[in-house]
This record gives structure tokens, C-alpha cells and sequence, in this order.
């Protein structure tokens, strides 16, 4: 029998939040919303693998023989849910991961506060500057410091004006569209490039 889910996210769009609530909190809950929703989405794959009879070797077949050893190891736990530190996947995986999966940075709820403040500050309207970015122009002469990548740069990243930065702004500009925060906008032929728009609601943070 296929496996009904009985709460479907709906679009963050239709959401209305009272205007006292913060950013962050806002985040919060839709990251709740969608956690919960991911937790239905795995109990119902667990019950329709098991309806089909499908095996752990079916499983490892859709890995990639690189990391079919994390792989092993994971469904042999039998756990829901397991936390391993980067050096007991390196010794489970046989081979040291990349270097980018140290470098990233978790982005703090706190920057895209600062973020809609910066927006709001310009009018309501953010450029991606992604673009320039991707171009190889350097923070404040080329790509500007009131961009979204300028902003993202020398501000979280500690960039130095006249270097070259990485593009980052796609990634801000979506999760705060997925949060019903901004509006995020396609590129129009001003040449400009892509934009962040601040939702109505949202138009008052500025402190």
C-alpha cells in the first residue's frame, strides 16, 4: 500500500507572522516545520522499503563504491540517527575527506538579520553582485560593498576591499526566501543581475 503524508509543507508565502516576531525565530519555526516533515518523509520510505522487501545490498547498490563503506556501516547500526566526528568517518571511509568539508561555515541566524537591516537600509532592494563575484572583480572595485556578496564578504568573512571573494549570495538570498522573509528575485535587463526584495512585513527591521 503507497505511503500517504498527512502534513504537507505548505509554501512559506502564504505564511503570515506577527510583526513582534524576530528573524530568528521565524528561521526556527520553518526549520522545525520542515524537520518534522522530513522525520513523516523517512518513516514513510522505512515502511515502503520494508513493504517492497527491499535489502541492505539493494541499498548499498545506489551508493558509489568510494563511500559504500560509510554506507555499510551506517545500515549495519540499525540506528535512526548517528553522530560521527570527521576523523571516525576519515577511518571508516579509508581515505581523508576534502578540505572544503572543514572549511565551510555554518551561517549564524544573526547574519540574516543583519542582512534584512542592510536591505532595508538600501530601500527594501539588495543586488546579488553574484555576477561580479563569479567575474573575479574585487570587494569595492568592481563589486560593490552594498551587494549581497560585498555585504556577506566583508562583514561574516572578514574580506579585504580590492580582494576577490567567493559567491555566497545565492545561498543567503534562498533560504530567506524559503522563510517568506524576502522576495528572490530573477535578474532583469538593467543588467544589475538578481535581487532580494524585502518582504512588506519585514520593512521595519532596521535596529
Amino acid at each position: 500500500m503507497p505511503c500517504r503524508c498527512t502534513h504537507p509543507i505548505s509554501s512559506s508565502k502564504s505564511l503570515k507572522y506577527p510583526s513582534s516576531l524576530s528573524l530568528n525565530q521565524i528561521l526556527l519555526d520553518r526549520i522545525k516545520t520542515l524537520e518534522n516533515k522530513v522525520k513523516e518523509l523517512e518513516e514513510c520510505f522505512n515502511s515502503s522499503t520494508s513493504v517492497r522487501g527491499e535489502g541492505a545490498n539493494d541499498q548499498l547498490e545506489r551508493v558509489s563504491v568510494k563511500y559504500r563503506g560509510l554506507s555499510e556501516y551506517l545500515l549495519s547500526s540499525g540506528a535512526s540517527r548517528i553522530s560521527l566526528t570527521y576523523a571516525q568517518i576519515e577511518q571508516i571511509l579509508g581515505f581523508p575527506l576534502p578540505q572544503t568539508a572543514r572549511r565551510f561555515k555554518q551561517s549564524r541566524w544573526d547574519e540574516f538579520n543583519e542582512i534584512i537591516k542592510k536591505a532595508n537600509e538600501l530601500g527594501g532592494k539588495m543586488y546579488h553582485g553574484s555576477f561580479d563575484a563569479r567575474s573575479g572583480k574585487k570587494l569595492g572595485e568592481g563589486l560593490s560593498e552594498d551587494s549581497l556578496d560585498g555585504f556577506i564578504a566583508e562583514n561574516f568573512f572578514n574580506a579585504q576591499k580590492g580582494k576577490s571573494i567567493t559567491m555566497r549570495a545565492p545561498y543567503y538570498a534562498a533560504i530567506l526566501d524559503w522563510a517568506g522573509i524576502v522576495k528572490n528575485c530573477r535578474s532583469k535587463r538593467d543588467g544589475l543581475g538578481s535581487y532580494i526584495e524585502v518582504n512588506e512585513s519585514f520593512r521595519n527591521v532596521l535596529s
